[in-house]
């Protein structure tokens, strides 16, 4: 009777022990939530709800200071470090769910010395695309490792997004910027919507009528709604009122379930560039499909689409660079007619004077302008960081942000 009178009073101890721990719990809330710097930098970090001492445990760089607000040094090398932070009473930060706040440890952003008119920013391996919020403040970023939020005349690095954030999937392919400052992310695992409040929406295959969770290529449709590009579901609608209409190869004249490309007409009709030639949904519904055997598209895989504004379309291809004009007519650059240095084209930009930048595969970057002349940058005449070009944006002063393989580079029109 003793030994099991003495078991219960440990029994009821150990439970006061959980209750009471359970009641002192709370979670830990970090400032920054997601906080990125470079190799060999720091950054100043807080945290609030705490009870008592705070201990701070990095498993990469070193915390300089003592108690709710410390500084990061970042090491050498880049990474993820995991930084766990304890207080008195064993309360644990709940920034990714495990008791650790993520701190991105990206390489440093490296200002070109061989032409000044170049700035390389080489702390994601590969840029896919990108949006310019609505204020023209924050440029998207979108990379294989999350997505990014940057100053968009600076460039400076302010965020990362990634999966432990919101973000459906890491890999960031598709971005378009909504009108009320928020920003839609196409992933190779679902489409979401991060609103201008903080607020994510995700869609996927299991929870909306997103046809496929590769999403290629997005595109606004001037009345709230979006349309997406999917690899393998063919082409959404997004509607304002939240409706989808999805279009295929069972149910339309779209030659492809793979898209690739999106863009506008003036009419409100849209150009669709597929895995089997390129189509052209007009306002009305009616559809009017180019390929290689009916027009002198050189290739039926649709990479990149650009408005000429005059009515016409610049079309990006495996075999090619086209311009179809407003009359019907087309005219072809390749490597064997041109100064044109890959015939996989990526992305397309027009430079506002006529001309039209093009981002290639192996190629590098090239220029052409309205003269009809060329200027080719590659990684031997220049500091673009890698010739696989995927992604192409405008700036506020004339210059071209561009997206590699290799990371971001910025090209300035006054160098």
């Amino acid at each position: 009777m003793k030994t099991q009178n003495f078991l219960n009073s440990v029994l009821l101890a150990l439970l006061g022990l959980l209750m009471a721990s359970a009641v002192g719990a709370a979670d830990l809330v970090f400032s920054p939530a997601a906080p990125a710097v470079e190799v060999g930098g720091q950054i100043n970090l807080s945290v609030s709800g705490t009870n008592g001492a705070v201990t701070w445990t990095p498993s990469m760089g070193p915390i300089q200071g003592t108690g709710n607000q410390v500084t990061y040094l970042a090491p050498a090398e880049t990474g993820v470090d995991s930084v766990r932070v304890l207080d008195e009473v064993g309360n644990a930060g709940t920034a990714d769910n495990f008791g650790t706040v993520k701190i991105t440890v990206t390489a440093k952003q490296l200002i070109s010395q061989k032409n000044a008119n170049w700035e390389v920013f080489t702390n994601r391996d590969s840029v896919g695309a990108f949006a310019l919020s609505k204020d023209k403040v924050t440029l998207w970023v979108g990379t294989e490792g999350g997505l990014e939020k940057r100053n968009a005349s600076t460039g400076e690095l302010d965020r990362v997004y990634i999966n432990t954030d919101g973000l459906p999937d890491n890999d960031v392919g598709a971005l378009l910027s909504d009108a009320q400052g928020g920003v839609w992310v196409g992933t190779s695992w679902g489409l979401a919507h991060l609103k201008a409040d903080g607020s994510w929406l995700v869609f996927k295959t299991d929870n909306s009528n997103l046809p496929s969770n590769s999403v290629r290529a997005l595109l606004s449709d001037a009345q709230g709604g979006v349309w997406v590009g999917t690899e393998g579901g063919g082409l959404a609608h997004l509607k304002k009122d939240g409706s989808w209409q999805v279009f295929n190869k069972d149910n339309s004249n779209l030659p492809s379930n793979d898209v690739d490309a999106l863009l506008s007409d003036a009419q409100g009709g849209v150009w669709v560039g597929t895995y089997r030639g390129l189509a052209h949904l007009k306002k009305g519904g009616y559809w009017q499909i180019f390929k290689t055997d009916n027009s002198t598209l050189p290739d039926n895989w649709v990479t990149a689409l650009l408005s000429d504004a005059q009515g016409g379309v610049w079309v990006g291809t495996k075999r090619g660079l086209a311009h179809l004009k407003k009359d019907g007519s087309w005219q072809v650059f390749n490597k064997d007619n041109s100064n044109l240095p890959s015939n996989d084209v990526w992305a397309l930009l027009s430079d506002a004077q006529g001309g039209v930048w093009v981002g290639t595969e192996f190629g590098g970057l090239a220029h052409f302008k309205k003269d009809g002349s060329w200027q080719v940058f590659k990684t031997d005449n220049s500091n673009l960081p890698s010739n696989d070009v995927e992604a192409l944006f405008s700036d506020a002063q004339g210059g071209v942000w561009v997206g590699t393989f290799g990371g971001l580079a910025h090209f300035k029109k006054d160098g």
